[in-house]
């Protein structure tokens, strides 16, 4: 079935793929004593839904929370941009500013605001735009662009605007002195906007994430891990490195760099470069996407959390469980278990939303989550958006 075309509920098959992981059932299969709370979780999520991302303008390019990854309409006015830079000659430095929403850690979001920079310039820079004239910065979070829409907030800006041949003086074309007769068109401007209309009429393939996007977030990761582990320098390759390498290879050919947990320690830099050079060109978006929600954590193995820290935690729990909506308190409890066990983000938020769970209750979940999973691993992982 193709991602777009829906499944139960109005979601699509990518949503019932994310639904069906964190609730750890599946969603198409009818299972009476859950399908009244199934029904109502995935009418609301599907009613929440279409709000979503902007769509990008010719300057300004937004990405899906906690994410660096371009969308279609991300790609569709990059491509815009590059026809009309590439038809009309143009030699100016091309500026990529890029930021967060104000939610979640600071560092985590200067990280992510740089992402996202660096995104852009390597879209810009594979298709036709010489990497010298391209200039890139994250400035971390903001609410510059919006104080009450958080989505406004998680953009790339570029500068200067798409070029557009200039005008020439009355009777001076080019303003070099020969003439031109009034009415004669302006070929390259047509030319211009023909070929960003061929754009828009046939969009490129998405090729799925670039090495160069995956090894930058592998680094990201990596340097995150070792904070984690308490070292200075290297990062460990334990079952972590493992799962976060095996996430980015599932379905690929090809050997792996770290295929079982080791004791040695590695640069970070250069694991992330070893690992990423042993991938395609570009892999599924899918792969990344899964990659991005694994926490920089060892996630405790089974058995590791004490009945004593598993109690209280519970407690904990049921505290701020008790709060939401009846018919959705099942759901936000295994949510926040799925994230407890097994050391991956909390990203209830579409379902709590949709169900009219305002942010502060929710932040109190992703609270006890980061509490407990730091106390059991002695590590903490701030969420971003």
């Amino acid at each position: 079935m193709n991602d777009d075309d829906p499944s139960p509920g109005g979601l699509t098959e990518a949503q019932a793929d994310w639904a069906s992981h964190f609730l750890h059932i599946d969603v198409r299969v009818t299972n009476p004593p859950m399908k009244p709370l199934l029904d109502s979780m995935i009418d609301a999520a599907a009613a929440a839904m279409p709000s979503g991302t902007p769509k990008a303008t010719a300057t300004d390019l937004f990405f899906d929370k906690d994410d660096s990854t371009l969308t279609d309409s991300d790609r569709t006015s990059l491509d815009s941009y590059i026809a009309a830079y590439t038809g009309a000659a143009s030699s100016e430095k091309v500026t990529i500013d890029a930021y967060a929403s104000m939610e979640g850690d600071e560092g985590h979001n200067k990280t992510l605001a740089d992402q996202r920079a660096a995104a852009v310039a390597t879209y810009l820079g594979k298709h036709g735009i010489p990497k010298d004239r391209i200039a890139f910065a994250g400035h971390g979070r903001t609410d510059r662009f919006s104080k009450s829409d958080l989505s406004q907030n998680r953009r790339a800006t570029l500068k200067p605007p798409p070029p557009h041949a200039s005008a020439p003086a009355q009777g001076q074309p080019n303003g070099k002195g020969s003439l031109k007769m009034r009415g004669t068109p302006d070929m390259r401007k047509e030319g211009e906007e023909a070929a960003g209309r061929e754009v828009e009429a046939h969009p490129r393939k998405d090729p799925g994430v670039s090495r160069d996007d995956v090894e930058a977030a592998l680094k990201t990761f990596l340097h995150d891990l070792a904070g984690a582990q308490k070292h200075k320098t290297g990062v460990t390759a334990t079952d972590r490195v493992v799962v976060a390498e095996n996430t980015l290879r599932e379905g690929l050919d090809g050997r792996h760099v770290v295929d079982r947990p080791e004791t040695k320690d590695y640069d970070p830099d250069e694991l992330a470069h070893k690992i990423a050079a042993n991938l395609p060109d570009f892999i599924p978006r899918a792969n990344y996407e899964k990659f991005l929600r694994l926490k920089a954590i060892e996630a405790p193995k089974e058995g590791s959390i004490t009945d004593d820290a598993r109690k209280k935690y519970q407690e904990e729990r049921d505290k701020v469980i008790n709060k939401l909506p009846k018919k959705i308190q099942d759901y936000g409890r295994k949510a926040m278990d799925a994230a407890f066990e097994h050391g991956t983000t909390f990203v209830a938020d579409e379902l709590m939303q949709a169900a009219g769970v305002n942010s502060t209750l929710e932040g109190e979940m992703k609270d006890v989550v980061d509490k407990w999973t730091e106390k059991v691993t002695g590590s903490n992982d701030g969420d971003s958006k």
